[in-house]
């Protein structure tokens, strides 16, 4: 009778727990949510020199990108109303961007911002026997050359479109294109006299610069300044 009774017991025992083990549910894996990469930096090359930008998403649609630019061409020759010059081209900039991005899951973006501008020309005009400013010849006895220095706005605005957005970790392609609007241009022209000349000597030259620099700004009167620039860019 007690063997019948113990037998008993456990196949009731043995019911509880495989009845017990069909109502747990099966454990799941964890799930393990995906980082978005959020900043990028970029190696540039174009009409504001060769630069650097750091970006970083705000938010999904909207980033913040800081940038800095600089390249120095030397021995451009260049010939302004009359008068041929050996000139260097000075590109620094560095500036702060907003870029929109309007379509989801698109690269495409649209971009704002301000810059510190300092891109400039210095050239110099050296006499081989004379220098003719408006219409008038001086001989290197008396002018021995004359140094430009042609700038524009250093705070410029800056608005333009692009390609590019920190959101896939790794290498890819980027570009720019847009505009300074750095205002009008400023020339600074200044004579180097030579030991011959005299004080006349010295106030025609002069007054032939005066009318000289009004001709050169109606030339160079441009108000916004091209930028391209194409990019490798890595993000993490």
């Amino acid at each position: 009778m007690k063997k019948i009774i113990i037998a008993t017991t456990l196949s009731l025992v043995a019911s509880q727990a495989l009845t017990a083990g069909k109502n747990v549910a099966p454990t799941e894996a964890p799930i393990v949510p995906v980082t978005q990469a959020e900043w990028s930096v970029n190696i540039k090359a174009g009409t504001l020199g060769i630069g650097a930008d750091v970006s970083k998403m705000i938010s999904d649609t909207m980033a913040v990108r800081f940038n800095i630019n600089g390249l120095k061409v030397k021995n451009i020759t260049k010939t302004i109303e009359g008068i041929d010059y050996s000139a260097d081209l000075n590109l620094f900039s560095a500036g702060v961007m907003l870029d929109y991005y309007p379509v989801e899951d698109s690269s495409f973006r649209v971009s704002v911002g301000g810059y510190y501008d300092d891109n400039n020309v210095e050239a110099t005009a050296t006499s081989t026997g004379t220098i003719t400013i408006d219409g008038t010849a001086y001989v290197n006895t008396i002018l021995a050359s004359i140094d430009g220095k042609f700038t524009a706005n250093k705070a410029v605005p800056y608005a333009g479109i692009g390609w590019g957005k920190a959101t896939e970790s790794g290498w890819s392609l980027s570009a720019d294109i847009g505009v300074f609007y750095h205002g009008t241009p400023e020339a600074e022209i200044t004579p180097n006299f030579a030991a011959g000349a005299t004080a006349a000597n010295k106030a025609a030259v002069n007054a032939s610069i005066a009318t000289y620099k009004v001709k050169v700004l109606d030339t160079i009167d441009y108000k916004v300044y091209p930028v391209v620039m194409f990019s490798a860019k890595y993000t993490f």
